[in-house]
């Protein structure tokens, strides 16, 4: 905490230069991000750009923990103010439906990830926004629709690691709505995975 205090005493814009360092700490160090950002909040006087960056930041810390979104009352106004950045955009989608599950919305979830497959046009972007939408509908036990949605991931081509992924996860939830094509993706899973270190 002393780098942050440094530079609080010593930037012409202390809680920008803050908020760039949490930036690069928030895949790799969320703990530490989640840190610089409390003191920039307690040390206070950021301006409209710099509070939405903050809200940005703290939810993408709290998302990667795997905490909860729920309290982050401001977090709406800053994935409105970020959405058309091309690359925070799938985040935005991300992190809205974690917001919305968060407060017990869980199909308004589902519809934000379906409008954010809809605009996004880079594959690899629309598999990840598919495979959260898959997860969501898994935890309501609708496992032939996640199971669906992951199937329709596979036709996008993705990544060798993410087929496999997709077919075992497919193959999972087919198994679990009792039906017999589970095996065929278990089987794909296990080929894809075992060829090439995948």
């Amino acid at each position: 905490m002393m780098l942050v205090a440094v530079l609080l005493a010593s930037c012409s814009s202390p809680g920008r230069k803050a908020l760039e360092l949490s930036d690069n700490m928030l895949k790799t160090a969320p703990e530490r991000a989640l840190a610089i950002l409390d003191s920039i909040e307690n040390a206070g006087g950021l301006n409209r750009e710099e509070q939405l960056h903050l809200v940005w930041n703290r939810a993408m810390a709290h998302q990667i923990m795997g905490m909860s979104l729920a309290e982050d009352e401001q977090l709406p106004e800053a994935i409105m103010h970020y959405r058309e950045e091309a690359d925070k955009q799938t985040d935005s989608y991300l992190l809205e439906a974690s917001y919305l599950n968060w407060k017990g919305k869980r199909a308004d979830a589902i519809n934000v990830l379906n409008k954010g497959i809809g605009k996004i046009k880079d594959s690899t972007k629309r598999v990840k926004l598919m495979a959260e939408q898959a997860r969501l509908l898994e935890l309501q036990r609708e496992y032939s629709k996640a199971a669906e949605v992951m199937e329709r991931a596979l036709e996008l081509n993705p990544t060798k690691r993410d087929k496999a992924i997709l077919n075992y996860k497919i193959g999972l939830n087919l198994s679990l709505a009792g039906d017999p094509r589970s095996e065929h993706f278990y089987s794909q899973s296990v080929r894809m995975a075992t060829e090439d270190g995948v």
